[in-house]
């Protein structure tokens, strides 16, 4: 059967949304594509890796994902290299792949964006969390307040975006899509320009906002410091954007690392979807 070993921050997506693997559990459905191109959930198994990983990143101008360094991507030619093999090259941006952020937002479900903002939030309780954000001239509350119920206080000159849980994971499809996007536009908004601008902590909800935007049919693109190291990953709204192909413009490895988990399925023609990457089982 074919297998691939992530790191246990990697996101897969499922029918409902984006999820850290290492909260799938044992077994899971997860949607990936098929020999003819398609969409496609398959039931994958998962074993716990005794070894530790190394935490690598890797970015394009459309996603950006936490891989293992002996995860396999798919690039464009259908070739697959692994993420270390992509991060230790002296030329990362000749690596080209196929990005899927476009998914169907019909099924996609609040529950699974509130876990994203848990794990990125300032406070978070099982009733909300508490988000601060980068700018402390919030322009988009009255949006965000509409759509996923958010309030807004000042502590010591610092913003917070408070989103009780209740109303969020009642939102679904375009609803969702919605409120994404205002959170998104109000949290992480950049204090200098008009980018967003996530931090490793946040590069699950950085995921979810670029599929909101693809749902929407608003370009963008995905800036990073360096080919070999960025510290913020900024989405710019950009017209001109044109994925599913896009060029690598970022690997590095973390300083920390992380539990690994091993990742099987039945079907050889089945390629699961990691952070908008296509993963090649071996």
């Amino acid at each position: 059967m074919p297998s691939v070993i992530l790191a246990n921050d990697s996101t897969v997506l499922t029918g409902k949304g984006w999820v850290s693997i290492g909260a799938v559990g044992r077994s899971g459905s997860l949607v990936g594509v098929d020999r003819h191109g398609k969409l496609a959930v398959r039931t994958v198994a998962l074993t716990a890796s005794k070894n530790s990983a190394r935490v690598a990143v890797v970015g394009t101008e459309a996603t950006c994902g936490i891989f293992a360094p002996e995860t396999r991507l798919l690039l464009k030619d259908g070739t697959a290299e692994t993420v270390g093999a992509i991060v230790e090259t002296l030329q990362p941006g000749g690596h080209w792949f196929e990005n899927v952020v476009t998914v169907p937002s019909s099924n996609l479900t609040g529950d699974l964006f509130f876990r994203a903002l848990s794990k990125s939030a300032a406070f978070s309780t099982d009733r909300g969390v508490a988000l601060r954000c980068r700018s402390r001239n919030v322009q988009e509350w009255e949006s965000a307040s509409r759509s996923a119920g958010c309030r807004y206080t000042k502590v010591s000159e610092e913003a917070f975006c408070l989103i009780g849980s209740t109303r969020l994971k009642r939102l679904h499809g375009l609803e969702l899509i919605r409120a994404i996007r205002d959170v998104s536009d109000a949290v992480w908004r950049s204090p200098e320009d008009e980018a967003r601008e996530f931090d490793y902590s946040s590069l699950a909800c950085c995921l979810w906002y670029v599929t909101a935007l693809s749902a929407l049919k608003v370009g963008y693109v995905l800036m990073y410091d360096s080919l070999q190291h960025s510290l913020l990953f900024r989405v710019v709204l950009d017209s001109s954007h044109k994925p599913p192909v896009k060029k690598c413009r970022c690997a590095f490895y973390q300083s920390e690392t992380t539990a690994s988990v091993n990742v099987t399925w039945e079907s050889s023609s089945w390629t699961p979807i990691g952070s908008g990457f296509l993963i090649s089982g071996r």
